[in-house]
């Protein structure tokens, strides 16, 4: 199924992530896109900060463990960091 309009038109893709054993998202904050297609995931899970390759594949991880003290104010911070550092590379 197609989402969006014109130009900008997406299709959901089921199981599209593909995080390791398990992990998951958790209340998504944020998601940020740079320029080689990677997607930045901002949540409130044990991994607050996933970041996955345009096919869905985990490309980084031992982000520590700190979702005890993410608040949803500092999880809106640094999803307007990310933005300003995606802005600052293009």
């Amino acid at each position: 199924m197609l989402y969006g309009a014109g130009r900008y038109q997406y299709e959901l893709v089921d199981e599209w992530a593909k995080l390791p054993e398990g992990w998951s998202f958790r209340d998504v904050a944020g998601i940020a896109i740079d320029k080689q297609d990677r997607v930045y995931v901002l949540n409130r899970s044990e991994h607050p900060i996933i970041v996955l390759d345009r096919d869905g594949t985990s490309i980084v991880l031992g982000v520590r463990d700190f979702s005890s003290e993410l608040t949803a104010a500092a999880l809106v911070q640094m999803s307007l960091s990310i933005a300003l550092m995606m802005q600052a590379m293009s």
